[in-house]
């Protein structure tokens, strides 16, 4: 969020402005369009950008892990946040290490395929990294996004997703990039540190990949005491460090670890409910120019235009309806991959081998040719096999900080998804990271915290003064926005996959009518100069990078108190008329 302090102005912590045109409109646009939006993506199959390596040589790893060794800091997985910090750190002096378990933490996944939206947040941080360059050209613009939707009875022309701007003002559109390739770019940006010229003042981060952290424990004399193992089977060694950064994911090893160490009650998780919780995807690879219809003879069948988005529905005599999405790329060279999101009873998880699905495909999609003669046998089989994933519930860990009392000084933070997770309905997940890791940097610049020269000489040094302070001004406020955005993705837009829900098609409708309303109101109040006692929807106030997470919460919180109230009000008038009108029915029979 933009409050890295609970007292801090906004405006401290956007260092860039860069935000998306905000996102809305007619709803049941919307419900065609999000199920690409703000779910998994396609893949190329994981194109290589600025030169990332596979990670340091194997001798590298043995003799960084040959005993121990002492970091400023060790930021512990490589995902964008994880890197986003290394490289904040890094910038303020410190040795850094980014332990991961994988060889190469941009490789691409079939089962990760995910496709991120990096908006106005998560593009301030890239841009105080120097990244934007990168990001811009390796994306494709929000302004850029065309859907088609392709149906047994022909294909839609491609149409724009609908757009609101309540500030009457151009922002910088989100950009949509794979993140195999979000993470390859960052990650080159970190190896680079390696042959950068020779700075005392900004060393280069070591990149311990296939490493996996086995243990953890504190000493006053050292700090952090980490137990690494690498995937190469060498011995396990040991790593020191003041500054311990946890962005390893959802079953975060390092939360569970600080969680065993206070041991009273912190690091708690907190789950909410939410409609698209437990929700499982997979995705099929499809093939290069991929036909958006079987072959008729004497016609050559339309291909999938790599920029544009595509849902792919079923036929409508389909026992179960199923949707695939496909979401736009700079080049579909290596092929292009279709997402399917489903409730655990879909009978697409009934086909477990290559024949099963084949039929099931054709008969749910005869339009396509989503068969082995355009796939490959190989494919169907894979994906048939492939038990895909799950989207978590909406879930935030209650503290996002800890330094133990005989640690030395020694203090660790949490970010990314060990701190937040939910499924991607807002969009918002890569985004919540990016602004852990820059509003970590905003804290440390505040207090004045700095490594390098200010440091005494000795292989564990003394951590910076200020350093807990920095981190648990951090803590504090990134608890606060944690638990803001899991309440607003449970609330935002849960139903867009098309998942089969009790009452399902009422609750859509009203989540609808919520936004039609909500939107006339607080544009009516724009219009005529009124207080705002009525903000859109969650959907659309979370297009506004200016806004905190907890910020949309309240907003939230008082319309719907308004509305409440404005509904107590007219049911009170409603029974009054109602009396009334009885009153004059029984004298009229009685004159």
């Amino acid at each position: 969020s933009n409050a890295f302090d609970c007292h801090s102005s906004a405006s401290a912590l956007q260092r860039r402005a860069f935000s998306p045109r905000a996102l809305a409109g007619d709803p049941s646009v919307m419900a065609s369009a999000l199920l690409l939006v703000f779910t998994l993506g396609s893949s190329n199959g994981g194109s290589r950008l600025l030169g990332a390596r596979d990670g340091p040589p194997r001798s590298a790893l043995r003799s960084a892990l040959s005993g121990a060794s002492h970091y400023d800091a060790i930021v512990v997985g490589a995902g964008p946040t994880g890197l986003a910090a290394a490289l904040e750190l890094r910038a303020r002096g410190a040795r850094v290490a980014v332990l991961e378990r994988s060889t190469r933490p941009g490789a691409f996944d079939a089962e990760r395929a995910f496709m991120y939206n990096v908006d106005g947040r998560g593009q301030a941080e890239l841009g105080a990294l120097g990244l934007l360059p990168a990001l811009f050209g390796a994306s494709i613009s929000q302004e850029e996004f065309r859907i088609s939707i392709v149906k047994t009875d022909g294909i839609s022309p491609p149409v724009a997703l609908p757009t609101v701007d309540m500030e009457q003002r151009k922002r910088t559109p989100a950009q949509w990039i794979q993140r195999s390739d979000l993470v390859e770019l960052m990650d080159a940006a970190v190896d680079a540190t390696s042959s950068a010229p020779s700075d005392s003042a900004h060393p280069p981060i070591a990149r311990l990949y296939s490493c996996a952290l086995t243990g953890l424990s504190v000493d006053e004399e050292s700090g952090w005491r980490l137990a690494v193992t690498s995937s190469d089977g060498s011995a396990p060694a040991e790593l020191t460090t003041s500054l311990l950064v946890g962005a390893d994911g959802l079953n975060s090893a390092v939360r569970v670890a600080l969680a065993s160490l206070a041991g009273d009650g912190s690091f708690a998780v907190v789950k909410r409910k939410c409609a698209s919780a437990g929700l499982r995807y997979k995705v099929l690879s499809l093939p290069t120019a991929f036909p958006l219809s079987r072959p008729v003879k004497g016609e050559k069948a339309p291909v999938a235009s790599p920029a544009i988005a595509y849902s792919l529905r079923c036929s409508p005599s389909a026992a179960r309806p199923l949707k695939a999405g496909l979401l736009p790329l700079r080049s579909d060279a290596r092929g292009r991959t279709a997402n399917f999101i489903t409730k655990e009873s879909h009978p697409l998880w009934d086909c477990t081998n290559a024949q099963t699905l084949s039929v099931y495909l054709s008969q749910t999609f005869p339009h396509l040719p989503l068969d082995a003669e355009t796939l490959g046998e190989a494919e169907l089989a894979r994906f048939a096999a492939n038990r895909g994933g799950r989207f978590p519930a909406p879930q935030h860990c209650t503290h996002a900080f800890y330094a133990p009392k005989n640690g030395g000084g020694c203090v660790a933070v949490l970010a990314g998804d060990a701190l937040h997770a939910f499924p991607p309905d807002l969009g918002q997940g890569v985004n919540a990271g990016l602004q852990d890791a820059q509003a970590l940097a905003a804290n440390l610049d505040l207090l004045g915290v700095a490594w390098g020269s200010t440091q005494p000489a000795g292989p564990a040094p003394s951590p910076p003064p200020k350093l807990v302070a920095a981190a648990a001004a951090y803590g504090t406020a990134r608890a606060v926005e944690a638990a803001a955005i899991t309440r607003l993705v449970a609330l935002g837009y849960p139903f867009q996959y098309g998942q089969e829900l009790p009452f399902g098609k009422l609750r859509q409708a009203f989540w609808a009518a919520n936004v039609v309303v909500r939107l006339a109101l607080a544009k009516a109040c724009q219009k005529l100069g009124l207080p705002q006692l009525f903000h859109p929807q969650i959907f659309m106030q979370i297009q506004n990078p200016d806004l905190a997470y907890s910020q949309i919460q309240r907003n939230a919180d008082r319309t719907t108190t308004v509305l409440r109230v404005l509904a107590l009000l007219a049911l009170e008038v409603a029974i009054s008329l109602a009396k009334r009108a009885g009153l004059v029915l029984s004298h009229g029979l009685f004159c």
